[in-house]
């Protein structure tokens, strides 16, 4: 119960609160979303005061959730990107880039999302976790792709593919899916597309090949 939680000033409880009666509210609710968005804001405060970033982090997400369930997604993208901000890992930066990109798309912002998504990629490689990094370019690329846009996906992806190790692996991934794409598109010649797609996974398999990634070895050829 929220109030109980609240009443205990328990972050925890008031997150799992928050989560669990946005999940059956309906967008008519507004009194009972808007009371749960704010006390989203008392759970960061306590978070934020134990030290608990991750946790000050799933509150901002629970805050965004309330906020977009009663379709005030303008509240919901500010919220988003001030916890993007606070953020201070790579892992942290880059669940709040998903949350600020879906906020924009809620908005039909897809210049904008692939600004924050263009934008967040470069934070998140400052931080040097090639895993995250990856993420962060298939957020990138996903947000070119919902534009329409498979040449700039293509332009991102080869920029990707200039990184090394991983991050090189991950670009030939996502240039085939990129490929797969413009493959089914009227104009394409979805058996070139296709051809290219393949030499694309051929290529990332091989370097994570070299470099004892053998699960993603394995699922680049799929």
């Amino acid at each position: 119960d929220l109030a109980q939680a609240k009443d205990a000033s328990s972050p925890d409880g008031i997150v799992a609160s928050v989560k669990a009666y946005v999940a059956r509210a309906s967008a008519k609710e507004a009194d009972g979303l808007r009371e749960a968005a704010r006390a989203c804001d008392e759970a960061m405060k306590l978070f934020t005061a134990q030290s608990q970033p991750q946790g000050a982090l799933e509150a901002t997400a629970a805050k965004v959730s309330a906020l977009t369930a009663m379709g005030s997604f303008d509240e919901a993208l500010t919220a988003a990107r001030r916890g993007m901000e606070a953020a201070e890992t790579a892992k942290n930066k880059l669940e709040s880039l998903k949350v600020v990109c879906g906020c924009h798309r809620a908005l039909g912002e897809l210049v904008g999302a692939v600004e924050a998504a263009d934008a967040g990629r470069k934070e998140i490689a400052q931080l040097g976790d090639e895993d995250d990094l990856c993420e962060a370019w298939q957020i990138l690329v996903e947000a070119h792709i919902a534009r329409g846009d498979t040449e700039e996906a293509i332009v991102a992806v080869k920029e990707a593919m200039q990184a090394g190790g991983k991050v090189e692996a991950c670009g030939n991934v996502l240039l085939a899916e990129v490929l797969k794409v413009k493959g089914s598109t009227a104009t394409a010649d979805p058996k070139s597309a296709a051809k290219e797609a393949f030499a694309a996974q051929k290529r990332a398999s091989d370097l994570y090949g070299s470099l004892g990634c053998l699960r993603e070895q394995r699922e680049a050829l799929v």
